[in-house]
């Protein structure tokens, strides 16, 4: 009850204003109103899209087992087009970003009307997939331009709160329409795509002031496409904390994509848990999102380097949690322990790259952050898939995933406290953190 009250209170101060005075806490207030509609859309679309395509894959159309366990891919890899995205529009509006995404969204939407067979999925994936990649930097830019830096975490926190409550709604309406009959999908993906096209013109219309690149805006051209890689190395090079953080992110995300991999199959078979009893932890793991404000507020006082740390270390005490449970409830209490870790996972994900841009255009930052999700989704579930595969043991598998989260959890700790004993992150007068200036330090780190 008590956390219930904090959190409408929380809720109400958003709505009401901000920290900050004048101006800019008054475009803080009109950003957050204005983004409440796109990440409500965001978790309505997670509840009847993404809660639910591949089941459906496996439902609607005889599909094959490879062509199941290959179909996330499809979704997840194309991820690292973000970087050419941001690459290109740093330092530029954003719109044009929007605009194909929202193209992206309509095409994929127009073929599940359509589409007449499994293999016919994978392309629709694939068109969202690429959709999500294009939207992340000019999204996430808008968080950069309009929202301080002393309470940019705790307002993000509050726009997951309208996520989680849509995304909960959508999983049991999405459900509900899909056990009356399965063909409905045709329907419902299409209506889905509309949201996510509601969502990027929103977004579109949202002002905002995009802070200088830190170079020379870049032409599209063949040959600065051919130089992308060499940009990327480049970036990795000269920002070696970023570099670090990205190698900590890394290993997280190859341990969650290891553990979601098995985790219905776990539930199947140690507590014969169906489809429905397994949805629920996609309902655990939304309620306790709804304490991203609090969490936030706190990490506006902080790091993504030591909110980053905090959240793997506790995802590193999950499966062992896991295997050690005896019923099924307790499996879902460690849930609970898996979705707070994941509170802060979301917020350092999203704000990472902004925190190390400094005052600069965080679009490249934010196109690489998001490119390696794609980078990792390639390596890690052909990995997971033939742990699987070869061992009959969820042992291995957990202890392999609660082995890359502690890894994370180290790298990220341990570049925490060497950042502050190197003064590449300093204190702000207020008690919040900021990047120092990079031309204090040398092109090594």
């Amino acid at each position: 009850m008590f956390t219930s009250f904090l959190f409408f209170v929380n809720v109400v101060r958003f709505l009401l204003g901000s920290e900050e005075k004048g101006e800019r806490g008054e475009t803080a207030r009109r950003t957050f109103r204005a983004l409440m509609i796109p990440f409500l859309c965001d978790g309505l679309i997670a509840g009847m899209y993404g809660s639910y395509a591949v089941y459906v894959l496996k439902k609607a159309y005889p599909s094959s087992d490879m062509l199941i366990a290959a179909a996330p891919m499809f979704t997840v890899v194309p991820f690292m087009l973000s970087f050419p995205a941001g690459y290109f529009s740093a330092g530029r509006s954003k719109k044009p970003l929007f605009r194909l995404a929202a193209t992206l969204y309509a095409a994929a939407g127009l073929g599940y009307l359509f589409v007449p067979a499994g293999p016919f999925f994978l392309p629709l994936f694939t068109l969202f997939g690429v959709a999500e990649a294009i939207k992340m930097p000019a999204r996430n830019s808008i968080l950069q331009g309009n929202f301080s830096p002393r309470e940019r975490s705790r307002f993000l926190g509050g726009l997951f709160v309208f996520s989680s409550l849509a995304n909960i709604a959508a999983t049991f309406a999405g459900g509900s329409v899909l056990d009356l009959d399965v063909s409905f999908f045709h329907l419902l993906f299409p209506l889905a795509m509309a949201l996510a096209i509601l969502s990027m013109t929103v977004l579109s219309r949202i002002p905002v002031t995009t802070p200088p690149a830190a170079v020379e805006p870049r032409r599209f051209s063949a040959g600065a496409v051919v130089k992308l890689f060499s940009e990327l190395v480049s970036l990795l090079r000269r920002d070696r904390y970023f570099f670090w953080f990205e190698v900590g992110f890394f290993l997280y995300g190859w341990g969650f994509m290891t553990t979601v991999g098995v985790l219905p199959i776990f539930y199947a078979d140690r507590f014969d848990a169906d489809y429905t009893l397994f949805g629920l932890t996609n309902v655990i793991l939304n309620v306790v999102l709804l304490l991203s404000p609090l969490i936030g507020r706190w990490a506006d006082r902080s790091t993504p380097l030591k909110l980053a740390s905090i959240a793997f270390f506790t995802l590193g005490m999950y499966p062992w949690l896991l295997l050690m449970a005896p019923t099924i409830k307790v499996a879902f209490a460690a849930h609970v322990v898996f979705s707070l870790g994941m509170i802060g996972v979301s917020l350092a994900w999203n704000l990472g790259p902004i925190f190390f841009s400094g005052g600069k255009d965080a679009s490249v930052y934010i196109g690489v952050h998001t490119s390696f999700v794609g980078l990792r989704a390639l390596l890690a579930f052909p990995v997971a898939g033939w742990i699987k595969t070869h061992t009959s043991s969820f042992t291995v598998v957990f202890l392999f995933a609660s082995a890359l989260f502690l890894s994370g959890f180290v790298i990220m700790l341990v570049l925490h406290f060497m950042s502050l004993r190197k003064r590449k992150i300093v204190p702000t007068v207020s008690g919040r953190f900021t990047v120092a200036d990079s031309s204090r330090f040398p092109r090594s780190g």
